[in-house]
């Protein structure tokens, strides 16, 4: 990840996921990608970055992961815009 500090850009490591204020270990947040609106202001591991934390986040789509009947895997599927526009998650 790079940034700017106002006198430089730093290049930096970055964690991708959400850890959750309860949770005894940082790995968790590599499962904790993707929240579903519906649920994301009820969810515990999500609901207090909701209320106090913020971001947009512009995507060209998301997964969602799709029941086949038969197989113990779920398929991806990915959803995106079919005129091929950027979407923006505001959180």
């Amino acid at each position: 990840m790079v940034f700017d500090t106002g006198e430089a850009r730093v290049l930096d490591t970055a964690r991708w996921g959400l850890v959750p204020h309860w949770a005894k270990d940082l790995s968790i947040g590599a499962k904790m990608i993707n929240a579903r609106a519906d649920t994301l202001a009820t969810k515990n591991a999500f609901k207090r970055a909701f209320q106090r934390k913020r971001c947009i986040i512009p995507a060209d789509g998301f997964y969602e992961w799709k029941v086949v009947p038969g197989q113990k895997k779920k398929q991806p599927m990915f959803i995106h815009r079919a005129d091929g526009d950027r979407f923006a998650f505001a959180g």
